[in-house]
């Protein structure tokens, strides 16, 4: 197995924390990748996404004795008890045996125990195997290069609706002033408003009475 310079791994993809995210998970079973989330182990068996635990953090875990309950100098229980323990659930540890390229056991005892093992048994604790650091990297640069085309595509889909949005708005707004031109009567900017009047013959206006569909002079 090898451990990689610590930091390593993270300095080389850490561009990628700051990329926006436009595209899906990029995977290779059983590990799946996004710059938000990094490496992380997702399939029905294991039951969520799970990402690398660190191998300090891992041997709290895997080591952590119930100390009991906490007593006052004068040996009296004290009223506020220390947080209550939770350890992480059986899926958890599974997904960590697949992330330190062990066997992927399904009892919970049984992966506590792989994993306790392969750390004592190793002078530098658990450590990934090479071949995982590989996946990771060539599952970040493959990320990066989806993210980019769906950036894209994203920005010209937001692009098309905007022009459609404005396209929608100046209908409304050329509407609205004919509406206003009609109930004005304002045959100038009206699309249906009726001719001026002009005078007849007598020197009178001609003007339709609305309840008449007859005409009339009127002086």
């Amino acid at each position: 197995m090898h451990s990689p310079t610590p930091g390593s791994l993270e300095k080389a993809t850490s561009h990628l924390s700051v990329m926006s995210e436009h595209a899906s998970p990029v995977s290779s079973p059983p590990f799946k990748y996004t710059s938000f989330t990094g490496l992380y182990v997702d399939t029905p068996v294991y039951e969520g996404r799970h990402r690398r635990c660190s191998s300090t953090r891992l041997y709290e875990l895997l080591t952590y004795e119930d100390p009991g309950p906490a007593y006052t100098k004068a040996g009296q229980l004290k009223i506020h008890q220390p947080p209550k323990h939770r350890d992480e659930p059986q899926n958890f540890y599974t997904a960590q045996c697949v992330h330190y390229g062990l066997n992927p056991f399904k009892s919970k005892k049984a992966a506590k125990k792989a994993l306790l093992a392969a750390h004592e048994g190793s002078a530098n604790g658990l450590t990934v195997p090479e071949n995982i650091f590989r996946i990771e990297r060539n599952l970040a640069d493959e990320y990066k290069e989806k993210n980019i085309v769906a950036e894209k595509e994203s920005r010209q889909k937001r692009k098309l609706q905007k022009e459609e949005e404005e396209g929608q708005r100046k209908k409304r707004k050329r509407a609205d002033e004919e509406l206003l031109a009609e109930v004005q009567g304002d045959p100038s900017t009206s699309g249906n408003g009726a001719k001026k009047s002009k005078p007849n013959d007598v020197g009178f206006v001609s003007r339709q009475v609305v309840d008449d569909p007859r005409t009339y002079t009127v002086p």
